[in-house]
């Protein structure tokens, strides 16, 4: 199994994302069903540590948080531009739930991660396409924003590669709540 921890798109806003798509040499877009923000990429585990995560990843507790996406940029070298994805709006929240899952998928025993989480969502992957045509587009979608939107829950995904698009499967959902005074 090939996990890894996030929050879905909502589909309006996905329908937005897809509105900025096309026009890009060595594109390869993103369906929009597929959107997602990566809270952590966990990799490769056996069903008795993905059960164990689960159940870690269950006694997670904050109360649900807004966020936006704001901004277009992209991963890559100047010699080689490989991803173009949208940006968050800084969210002090969304930075503890990172925090917070990571901890749990440590506690589980799989791997510290490989990179700091910078929050963002991937819209293309790029193959061969020149850093002009990736700065032209990112300049003219630069002033991107989505209405905010309720993070009120995170999923833990398993991520199937085949012949097109990866697949994504939710696994479990881990709801977001005020806490209940007692």
């Amino acid at each position: 199994m090939r996990l890894f921890v996030g929050i879905a798109i909502p589909a309006e806003i996905g329908e937005r994302l897809w509105a900025l798509t096309g026009g890009v040499e060595g594109a390869h877009w993103m369906p929009s069903d597929t959107y997602h923000l990566t809270l952590r990429f966990i990799g490769e585990s056996g069903r008795p540590q993905a059960e164990e995560l689960d159940a870690i990843l269950a006694e997670i507790e904050m109360p649900p948080f807004e966020i936006a996406l704001a901004g277009i940029d992209y991963f890559g070298t100047s010699s080689r531009p490989r991803v173009l994805w949208a940006g968050i709006d800084p969210s002090l929240p969304l930075h503890q739930l990172a925090r917070r899952v990571d901890r749990a998928t440590r506690r589980a025993e799989f791997p510290r991660a490989e990179r700091v989480f910078t929050p963002h969502v991937t819209i293309a992957r790029l193959h061969g396409t020149s850093l002009i045509e990736t700065m032209v587009f990112v300049q003219e979608k630069a002033l991107f924003r989505a209405p905010a939107f309720t993070v009120d829950h995170f999923t833990l995904f398993e991520s199937r590669q085949g012949r097109g698009d990866p697949a994504y499967f939710p696994l479990a959902d881990y709801p977001l709540a005020v806490a209940s005074a007692s």
